[in-house]
């Protein structure tokens, strides 16, 4: 009685490999990005949770239900140990351990540099992310369609990882607006109906916040 054993050639078998190997080498790095990206979203929404929710504790204590005379006044009143998880004091201009670079890239050009934050003081919180604030003190410009007592007061920045890459607005690095009123905003442009087809195309051009309003504005997910 003649029995066949069948099996693959040596050359079937480092073909298939070959294949894997392939597509491996397709799918991982996607893979790798988008984990990547849900890790930034946590972090930024962990960190504009935190924002909000004292802008919110500011508000009830404030005589004018706003956040004029706040600690939003100023940097130095904000960034306290009582506001935020902090993991280092307020960094000078030239710290290198809060901002590794001042000039970010944009999705739509990482090839350069193009998108350059503000040169403030800054914070470094528990969570990794790195954060600066100004207070917008003059030319303040209401926000359409909210009432004209509701104006821009203050605007963050915030690079999600600190001083890791990669440094790009979009994915690492954000801003946004709080009204007098501690609501958040992507951009006082488009605050009211925003809207997330031009919101992502100002986003692919390097505005960190319109990133912001279309990460919000899909559930919190990267979209781009």
């Amino acid at each position: 009685m003649k029995i066949n054993n069948k099996a693959f050639t040596l050359t079937e078998l480092l073909v298939a490999l070959g294949i894997i190997g392939a597509i491996a080498a397709i799918s991982i790095p996607s893979l790798m990005t988008r984990i990547q990206n849900r890790m930034f979203v946590t972090n930024l929404k962990s960190t504009t949770e935190a924002i909000k929710l004292l802008a919110d504790k500011q508000l009830i204590t404030s005589p004018s239900r706003t956040l004029e005379g706040t600690d939003f006044d100023s940097i130095t009143k904000l960034f306290t140990t009582n506001n935020f998880n902090l993991a280092k004091s307020i960094c000078s201009n030239s710290d290198n351990t809060c901002w590794r670079t001042k000039n970010y890239k944009t999705l739509k050009n990482t090839s350069s540099a193009s998108k350059s934050r503000p040169d403030y003081r800054t914070v470094k919180l528990k969570n990794g992310a790195t954060m600066t604030y100004a207070r917008i003190v003059s030319g303040s410009v209401a926000f359409p369609g909210t009432p004209r007592e509701d104006t821009v007061y203050g605007h963050f920045y915030i690079d999600v990882n600190g001083d890791d890459f990669p440094n790009i607005a979009g994915r690492d690095y954000f801003e946004i607006y709080v009204s007098k009123r501690g609501k958040l905003y992507p951009n006082h442009d488009i605050a009211n109906n925003f809207n997330s087809v031009n919101g992502q195309q100002n986003c692919i051009n390097g505005s960190a916040d319109a990133c912001y309003g279309v990460i919000v504005d899909n559930g919190w997910k990267m979209p781009y």
